[in-house]
């Protein structure tokens, strides 16, 4: 996943599969399965697959946002 924003928002990312690199503003994380993460909005962050396995990533965003970010996701 490129690096990117998520404005005014906090994420939670989980590791529900695989292990990633999670790059923020401040640092390089590494996530093992069944770990969680949060991610002030604000921060560029980038996400990389360090396994051999799929990464899989549940991922919650709260306030969802502006109105057209809820349409683009299409919630």
């Amino acid at each position: 996943m490129p690096a990117h924003t998520h404005f005014d928002t906090t994420l939670l990312l989980q590791t529900m599969g695989g292990k990633a690199m999670v790059f923020t503003d401040k640092k390089a994380t590494p996530l093992s399965m069944g770990e969680l993460m949060q991610v002030d909005g604000k921060e560029s962050l980038q996400v990389e697959n360090i396994s051999e396995e799929m990464l899989r990533l549940f991922v919650t965003i709260s306030p969802i946002g502006s109105k057209a970010f809820a349409e683009d996701a299409d919630i």
